[in-house]
């Protein structure tokens, strides 16, 4: 593929970003476009980034504010092969299929920017490495909301597709905990 792009940055004063890839590969995917744009008007940063491909979409956009070095952004996704981001699960999951989409609010420090929004998994299949599972997800919902995940009648089904329903959250009052047990939960 190829990347075009130009950046200029001068702390406190100048940040603009203007990036493109037209056809970039991951794992034996279909090619990807991905652009990125973030210029600075005073204290503000607009900014885009788009993913695309012939199966899967990606927009966020948003404003980043400098002054109070927070974050307000809307997330769409509408991914048909989840099989691409399986390298971001690396040691968690074997294999990994399926489809998600939904839509998010970004907001807050940007440290610690709160989520909510809604994602639909659907035709999802999972193989973990550690103990060998495997499991599928016909068509659920995860919420997110600030600080956690909500799962609400959520279903994952076995080989023999035998049920198993969930139901509360996954959630943690400081953020630097949930990163700690993301880290430990991916050994």
């Amino acid at each position: 593929g190829r990347l075009n792009g130009t950046i200029s940055y001068s702390q406190d004063k100048q940040l603009n970003l203007n990036a493109s890839i037209d056809s970039l590969s991951l794992y034996n995917s279909n090619p990807l476009s991905v652009t990125v744009t973030a210029l600075r008007s005073e204290n503000q940063v607009p900014f885009e980034f788009h993913l695309t491909n012939t199966s899967n979409k990606i927009d966020m956009k948003g404003q980043y504010f400098l002054d109070k070095a927070e974050v307000d952004a809307s997330l769409k996704v509408d991914v048909h092969n989840l099989e691409l981001f399986a390298f971001l699960l690396t040691g968690v999951f074997e294999e990994i299929d399926g489809v998600l989409k939904g839509e998010a609010r970004i907001d807050g420090p940007i440290q610690t920017p709160v989520f909510n929004g809604t994602m639909r998994i659907s035709d999802a299949g999972f193989k973990t490495v550690n103990p060998k599972l495997s499991f599928h997800v016909k068509d659920d919902i995860i919420t997110l909301d600030n600080s956690s995940l909500l799962l609400d009648d959520f279903k994952l089904y076995d080989e023999e597709d035998n049920p198993l329903t969930i139901n509360g959250n996954i959630s943690s009052k400081d953020r630097s905990e949930e990163r700690r047990v993301g880290k430990e939960c991916s050994k």
